[in-house]
């Protein structure tokens, strides 16, 4: 009795391990074989002439390798419930168009630090449904070549990238995807789709396609970067960088530029855009819209850097880095940059535009422009633009440099009480008012092509400006410092201000 107990255990036991380390069946199977797994595979499953193979592995089993994983050729199906590892090699390879779905408790997974070797390593049109973990601490945790499409709504990681693939890359992500380097590296034509509960995280830059064209991304989630939120400009040769296109509705928080991107760039900012060291937005030719929702940040850098192009802002451009401004338009083009603000720009300079720029910049506000070191307005060497309207909050002098430039006053509801000058510069310049001259209560000359307006509860500097354009009548600048210098004519309705101002013109005069 005693015996047969024994020998009882013992074949259970026998049965037990016989089933904990089964191989996978068939092992080795022939082309377009059903494979199952079930138990544990010291050896792997790796065969790589095989095609249309269709393999799974079970909840609780176990697959690894001191090579690969799983390897087969074309038209892997790969449905992985248990773990899946490699020692030495990638996870799991295969060729053209493999299928893989990896389901929540499901694992691939490799400890290979040997160059090349991935957690998955997929060839053309390949596509990767992952619910589960797909890791490697030193290389790529999904490798693909072009065409590769990922759907994750687990764990990627890489101690390089989290995902690298060529041309046509499309990824959308519900989970989380880190890569020690970057998070997601593509090529031309990669498209993101990173959803609302979806962290891409990266030690140096979240979203990478220096180089290459086309960058399609839509964020509603989070990209975390220790370098370039997104980086999409072109390589140090000047090739790529073209054709981006962004809408932010969630959070990009970098160490360096939070965008990065070359010519035709089209940005829409409903979240936030931040960046601790650099701008929050750099790009070459494009449009930004910056939502009424939309902020864009910096503590190192310029708000937006750009080199022609349109932005729009109706929320919040920023930064806090002396000596930078809210938008800065750089030198090197001779295509104008537009901007329409109803938000708040705000930097030591609100706009700038760099001093050998001879571009013109065209500014309609009826929103803050503020530079918090003096200048609120900086406007280089172009033939400037610029359109205050209702509303408008100017704090900090304007400078609009050397070009024909021109200020249009298109409304009279003005913030001008800490605007300071507005210095038309060199050139033949022009100012317009939408009011009448009789609406003018205040007129001073202040100093040689210095004058001081008011009208209605608005009193502003105005210096080098050649023409004086009202509603009803125009005059230069000689010919408007006649007037200011004698009686004002008939008509010419005159509040206290302007005949305190006026005595005072006269007492200086005399004084003199």
């Amino acid at each position: 009795m005693t015996y047969r107990i024994l020998g009882t255990a013992m074949a259970v036991s026998l049965l037990a391990v016989q089933a904990a380390w089964a191989d996978c069946t068939p092992d080795n199977a022939p082309n377009g074989s059903i494979v199952t797994c079930t138990g544990s595979d010291t050896d792997g499953f790796d065969f790589e002439d095989r095609d249309e193979i269709d393999i799974t592995v079970e909840a609780g089993a176990t697959v690894s390798n001191g090579s690969e994983g799983i390897r087969t050729d074309d038209d892997l199906t790969a449905k992985i419930h248990g773990s899946v590892t490699s020692t030495g090699n990638n996870g799991l390879q295969a060729d053209k168009r493999a299928d893989v779905t990896v389901y929540e408790g499901g694992s691939i997974t490799s400890t290979s630090s040997a160059e090349d070797d991935h957690a998955v390593d997929l060839g053309d049109d390949g596509e990767v449904d992952n619910a589960g973990l797909i890791s490697t601490d030193y290389n790529d945790g999904i490798h693909g070549d072009a065409d590769l499409t990922v759907t994750n709504s687990g764990t990627i990681y890489g101690g390089d990238e989290g995902i690298q693939a060529g041309d046509g890359l499309d990824v959308t992500n519900d989970g989380t995807i880190e890569g020690a380097d970057e998070g997601i590296k593509g090529e031309n034509g990669t498209k993101i789709t990173n959803n609302a509960t979806g962290q891409i995280i990266s030690g140096d830059h979240g979203i990478d396609t220096e180089g290459f064209d086309d960058l399609d991304v839509t964020n509603d989630g989070l990209i975390q970067s220790g370098g370039k939120g997104i980086r999409a400009g072109a390589d140090d040769d000047g090739l790529g960088g073209t054709g981006l296109v962004v809408v932010n509705n969630g959070t990009i928080d970098s160490v360096d530029e939070g965008i990065e991107a070359g010519d035709g760039a089209d940005i829409t900012n409903n979240g936030r855009i931040e960046s601790d060291e650099d701008d929050g937005i750099q790009l070459g030719a494009g449009v930004v819209l910056n939502s009424a929702t939309g902020v864009i940040y910096t503590e190192g850098g310029d708000g937006i850097d750009i080199d022609s192009g349109l932005i729009t802002n109706h929320g919040w451009i920023e930064t806090t880095m002396s000596g930078e401004a809210g938008i800065d338009v750089d030198e090197g083009t001779t295509e104008d940059v537009t901007i329409v603000n109803t938000g708040t720009i705000k930097g030591s300079y609100g706009v700038l535009s760099d001093p050998a720029n001879t571009q013109g910049t065209i500014i309609t506000n009826s929103g803050t422009i503020e530079g918090f070191d003096g200048y609120a307005m900086d406007l280089g060497q172009g033939s400037d633009w610029l359109k205050l309207l209702d509303g408008s909050t100017i704090v900090g002098k304007s400078d609009f440099g050397t070009g024909d430039d021109q200020l249009d006053f298109l409304g009279t509801d003005y913030d001008l009480s800490d605007a300071g000058l507005f210095d038309g510069g060199e050139g033949t310049d022009l100012v317009t008012f939408a009011i009448g001259f009789d609406d003018i209560s205040a007129l001073l000359l202040e100093g040689e092509n210095l004058f001081s307006l008011t009208f209605g509860d608005t009193t502003v500097l105005l210096a080098n400006w050649e023409t004086f354009q009202f509603s009803d009548r125009s005059f230069t600048a000689a010919e408007l410092g006649a007037i200011a210098a004698v009686p004002l004519p008939a008509g010419f309705v005159l509040l206290g201000s302007g005949l305190l101002g006026l005595g005072a013109l006269r007492r200086r005069r005399r004084a003199a």
